[in-house]
């Protein structure tokens, strides 16, 4: 974090990036890396927001942050980045929990219609459905 600091302060001075870009970028990481540090359980709560509406999902979110940054933060610039990277691991927590290997998400899973689950495709070559069962509020896998 101390190498990426300086690098983005010398690319400020020289012009490259301005000082709003630069802090951006150090709150983006900021709520990347507390998101890792957060508890596996913070992260399943999130995984259970995923699929709710808009509306529904903001509130859900609210309800569960345990990061006390989360609930003081000013700035979608660090907010956003944490609940992203909560989600993905979220995922990877149930595909692990359910017996399967996922060692990472480049992005979030996409819904698929023709499955009608999410597709969730890990870095490397394993792909996985899941579906939100409402009723019993639980994510399941789909074959």
């Amino acid at each position: 974090m101390k190498k990426t600091t300086i690098l983005f302060s010398l690319l400020a001075l020289t012009g490259c990036l301005t000082m709003g870009e630069v802090e951006k970028q150090a709150l983006t990481e900021r709520g990347i890396a507390d998101a890792r540090k957060a508890p596996k359980e913070e992260h399943l709560a999130y995984l259970n927001c995923y699929p709710l509406d808009r509306g529904d999902k903001d509130s859900c979110r609210r309800k569960i942050q345990t990061n006390p940054l989360t609930k003081t933060a000013i700035t979608w610039d660090y907010i956003r980045p944490y609940q992203y990277e909560s989600e993905k691991l979220g995922f990877i927590q149930f595909l692990s929990d359910n017996g399967k290997t996922c060692s990472g998400l480049d992005n979030g899973p996409e819904f698929n219609r023709e499955k009608r689950a999410y597709e969730v495709i890990c870095k490397g070559s394993n792909r996985y459905f899941v579906r939100f069962d409402y009723k019993n509020e639980a994510w399941k896998m789909v074959k």
